[in-house]
């Protein structure tokens, strides 16, 4: 965003910013124009960013999913030849962040070619929205020289969403994070609700039930945005899925850390905190309806 600022006003000096030019003598300082920044605002959305930064990426959800010893159901996963129907910054976003949990999803099962097929689209997506360089040739050339290696795959799958995360809070387009993360929460509970559904795995039920929180920061941040006519119906459509978690129990335990293989983990204790059948079913079909909408299934 900055250097395209700066291109901006380079090209803007070049040809005299209008029709009634003037020449400037050599002698005549050129005044930059003043740029109204509210900095009140900037300052909440990075305090907000702070917090769905640390909201589990797309991989770690994936990761649970694998942890839990459910099978690998590939016709879960959206069609990545839809994004030819993705033109808006708002379509674009949400559907990388369902994307890439899907791509996730595919890693951890050995999926490759269904890997290989929405890197291709990834890289699409982005060019379109002007964030380049973020899935190149050199990243493809990787992938197929380690189609059979599960951990090296999952390592490339990181290390493009993280130049993806990277170059949306370099070019401060906040905005574009929290659509991307927003799509990704909606994939990852459609994928483990559809799990669920298949395997009754009751620790899954206790997991999806803990999302209440991440849900919480994400609207959050969304409300630092006024938006768009479609970022205020995202907005309206999480905070009516809120509405539907159970409720948390006065003596809920608090989120503590431990140390997992050498990283820090956040475990949350909910003293058994899950949805009901009745709950599950309401949520499902709310969370299908909004996946529906937002991928143009």
């Amino acid at each position: 965003m900055r250097q395209l600022f700066y291109f901006l006003m380079g090209t803007c000096l070049l040809v005299s910013c209008g029709e009634n030019t003037t020449e400037v003598k050599e002698s005549e300082p050129i005044k930059p124009k003043e740029v109204q920044v509210d900095t009140d605002k900037m300052e909440k959305i990075a305090e907000a960013s702070k917090v769905i930064y640390a909201m589990p990426t797309p991989m770690e959800m994936a990761s649970l999913l694998k942890k839990a010893k459910l099978p690998y159901l590939a016709d879960m996963l959206t069609n990545p030849s839809n994004s030819q129907q993705f033109v808006t910054n708002f379509d674009l976003a949400t559907n990388l962040g369902i994307y890439f949990t899907d791509l996730s999803y595919a890693s951890q099962f050995n999926d490759y070619q269904t890997v290989i097929n929405y890197m291709k689209v990834i890289q699409q997506m982005t060019d379109k929205m002007g964030i380049p360089g973020v899935l190149n040739e050199s990243v493809t050339a990787r992938l197929e020289a380690n189609m059979n290696n599960k951990d090296s795959i999952v390592n490339i799958v990181s290390e493009v969403y993280f130049s993806l995360d990277s170059s949306l809070k370099e070019d401060e387009k906040h905005e574009g994070a929290a659509l991307v993360f927003s799509g990704a929460w909606i994939e990852g509970m459609y994928l483990a609700l559809n799990l669920y559904h298949d395997s009754k795995n009751e620790e899954l039920n206790k997991r999806m039930a803990e999302q209440y929180r991440s849900l919480d920061n994400l609207l959050s941040f969304l409300n630092e945005f006024p938006g768009n006519v479609k970022l205020v119906d995202l907005r309206k459509d999480l905070t009516d899925l809120r509405a539907l978690f159970p409720e948390k129990k006065a003596n809920t335990g608090k989120p503590a850390v431990k140390n997992e293989n050498g990283k820090n983990v956040i475990v949350i204790n909910n003293e058994g905190i899950s949805f009901t059948p009745e709950q599950l079913g309401e949520f499902e079909k709310e969370i299908t309806y909004l996946r529906t909408k937002i991928a143009k299934l």
